[in-house]
């Protein structure tokens, strides 16, 4: 992959100082100069005005082979746009990018972090890291150049928790945990425990997916036990400690899901799954909810009439568990509403309301729409929305489940 630098050039009154990255070290008033000896770019491109062009662009032009990238001088927003796209245009498709913002100017160094974050999605741009040259920082006229790539993974952790909050998916962020210790891993402190975590997290998720409740009660329970191991781990590794606070986030949003203490029938477990539920809705993750939903229904039915919830159940004339519940709600569903009033008990009454309610948008979804009067689909996710809330509040840990009216 082909290996470019970007850096820039502004019009200050550079003095000459030794740049120092590692055990190399180079002389120079320009830190573009520096960058080409002691990086050896293929490419060297340099960002500048036309002012910072005509000040220094001979002299630098004198100490290192460079390709220079006029931008204008950043006088209003569109001036800031108009350099966007020049330096966005400038940096090849596919290309390993280094770039250093010593000498940019005011807005420069922002303005380059947007432009990397748009390559590395439009060009499939690679940044090898960020650096800066600290002038003098060093002390007897020497200056460290700082990598300040792990910053940029700021973003990038940013952009893995927003994508699981919106979309329950965590593989970003369980490569985020598992890269943090790999890399902590050649320090003098480790976080070691962070990878187990974003194990756990991936088996989590994992089960969410595919709507295994039995499974994510327990991952959900494991995963905060590690969590606490793996927050106290990322308190010994700097880089870590940003990833602590998202940690944080994980144990509140799971807390509810993994508390169930026992059986998933119990209510408690119940009021985990309603915890589920929630997650769904949050996620957009439709299909699942009204799968979930349905079956809570049935464990509940199973539960309050001596059905065993795990048996699938055998067919007509006497069906049992599972198969017996639907039997048995399909039955409510079919009376009379003021002979269901009659004959069942409260919360019966209210599961076999939510039942068929569920019945008409599940067979809308499942059926994919075909028919002569589909339920148009924002209308569908607004009702589904509703009625999911409603199951959800229904097997809240602290609604009475014992079944009494």
């Amino acid at each position: 992959m082909p290996h470019t630098a970007l850096s820039f050039l502004g019009t200050g009154q550079y003095s000459s100082t030794t740049y120092t990255w590692k055990d190399q070290q180079h002389t120079t008033r320009f830190m573009p100069v520096a960058l080409e000896s002691l990086f050896e770019p293929e490419r060297l491109l340099v960002a500048e005005t036309p002012g910072a062009r005509e000040k220094h662009g001979e002299a630098l032009r004198q100490s290192c082979d460079v390709t220079g990238v006029e931008v204008p001088k950043a006088t209003d927003e569109d001036a800031w746009w108009r350099m966007f796209n020049v330096l966005a245009d400038t940096v090849p498709q596919g290309t390993t990018l280094l770039v250093d913002i010593t000498h940019g100017f005011r807005s420069q160094p922002f303005l380059s972090l947007a432009v990397i974050m748009y390559l590395r999605v439009v060009k499939d741009v690679e940044v090898e890291r960020i650096v800066y040259g600290a002038y003098e920082a060093g002390g007897d006229g020497t200056s460290p150049v700082v990598d300040l790539t792990s910053f940029l993974d700021l973003i990038d952790w940013a952009k893995a928790t927003d994508q699981f909050k919106q979309y329950g998916d965590a593989a970003p962020l369980r490569d985020m945990f598992e890269d943090l210790a790999d890399e902590s891993a050649l320090g003098s402190q480790a976080a070691l425990r962070l990878k187990p975590a974003g194990e756990t997290l991936q088996r989590l998720t994992r089960a969410l997916t595919l709507n295994r409740p039995l499974e994510t009660l327990d991952e959900a329970e494991d995963l905060i036990e590690v969590l606490e191991g793996a927050m106290d781990d990322a308190m010994n590794v700097p880089p870590a400690v940003p990833a602590r606070r998202l940690m944080v986030t994980l144990a509140q949003r799971f807390a509810p899901i993994g508390h169930a203490e026992g059986s998933v029938f119990t209510s408690r477990g119940l009021g985990a799954q309603a915890a589920m539920l929630r997650f769904y809705l949050q996620t957009r993750q439709y299909l699942q909810a009204f799968t979930l939903a349905r079956e809570m229904l049935v464990s509940w039915v199973c539960v309050h009439h001596d059905l065993d919830p795990l048996e699938r159940g055998q067919s007509e004339p006497d069906p049992q568990g599972r198969r017996g519940a639907r039997a048995l709600l399909r039955e409510w569903d079919l009376m009379d509403p003021e002979e269901r009033s009659e004959a069942l008990a409260t919360r019966e009454n209210d599961i076999a309301r939510l039942w068929a309610d569920l019945r008409l948008l599940r067979n809308d979804i499942a059926h994919a729409g075909f028919s002569h009067s589909p339920t148009p689909s924002e209308e569908l996710i607004e009702e589904g929305e509703a009625l999911l809330s409603t199951v959800a509040d229904f097997f809240d840990p602290h609604t009475d489940l014992t079944g009494s009216s």
